[in-house]
């Protein structure tokens, strides 16, 4: 949210569906604490500048050859899944729409 970093997760555990792997938390991926190091928080700003988002959620793979991708730039949030998954999940998810909304009147 305006260059700011609100949330970073890695997505872990994935389901395979037709022999793909599925990171997506709705299929029953998980989520664990992730501490994005500063190329990944800037390669997330810069995408998000680059579809002129002023939010956006961000996907990106760290590739075994230590390269990232951005897999998909989103043009908002959805955390249902992800609050879910425990009650500091679910505060976290409240934070930040509490956040969001706050950013959206100028609080």
């Amino acid at each position: 949210l305006d260059d700011r970093l609100l949330l970073a997760y890695a997505k872990t555990n994935p389901v395979s569906i037709n022999g793909l792997a599925m990171f997506r938390l709705a299929h029953g991926a998980t989520a664990q604490p992730f501490a994005p190091d500063s190329e990944l928080v800037a390669t997330a700003i810069h995408a998000a500048k680059q579809c002129e988002l002023r939010l956006a959620a961000v996907d990106i793979a760290r590739l075994q050859d230590g390269h990232t991708k951005v897999i998909e730039v989103n043009s908002g949030v959805m955390l249902e899944h992800y609050a879910r998954l425990s009650k500091q999940h679910h505060a976290q998810a409240f934070s930040l729409y509490d956040t969001i909304i706050a950013r959206m009147f100028d609080m």
